[in-house]
This record gives C-alpha cells, structure tokens and sequence, in this order.
C-alpha cells in the first residue's frame, strides 16, 4: 500500500498542455480521480492540504502521456503514461490483499 501511495503521490509533470479543456482532455470524465491527504491523529484538528487530480485521455498526437489537472487549476498538464499506469490498472481489492 506504502509503494501506491509513493506512486500516486510522485507524478512526473512533463509539460503543460494548455488551458483546461475538460472535454478534450478526457478530463470530464477522467479514468481515475486521485486524492491525497495528509492523515491526522484522532481528535486533532484536520489539515486541508489535500490535493486532488483527475488523469484524463492520451494527450493529442501522443502514445505516451495523458493529460492531468489539479482540482482548481484553469490548465491541463502531460504526465508520462508509466507515471500513472499504477493508478490506472491497479484494483482496491489488490490493496486490501494480506
């Protein structure tokens, strides 16, 4: 579980794509949404740092990088494919294996 969430959490940004185009970057309906927040003891005040990204479609005229924005951002960016392929493929019962 540890190695997931490195994984998720150290995406690579390659380059911008452009502004948002939620459609065209198959960001509307994302193949998966990521959240990652900071975990907190119980009773203790929560942190609002989470961040939130959503991987979207194969960017135009590449095989091998896909579009990702950040919740709130007005931009799309390209991440390399084997950075999110884990995110993409991997199932919660994969997870939850002992």
């Amino acid at each position: 579980m540890v190695d997931f969430v490195r994984t998720l959490a150290g995406v690579m940004i390659d380059q911008p794509v452009g502004a948002l185009d939620e459609a065209a970057q198959g960001l509307a309906s994302p193949e998966a949404t990521v959240t990652l927040e900071k975990a907190t003891a119980p009773g203790a005040a929560t942190d609002s740092t989470a961040v939130t990204y959503r991987i979207g479609a194969l960017v135009a005229g590449k095989t091998d990088a896909r579009c990702v924005a950040r919740a709130g951002a007005s931009f799309a960016v390209s991440v390399p494919q084997y950075s999110v392929d884990r995110a993409l493929s991997t199932r919660l019962e994969d997870l939850l294996k002992k």
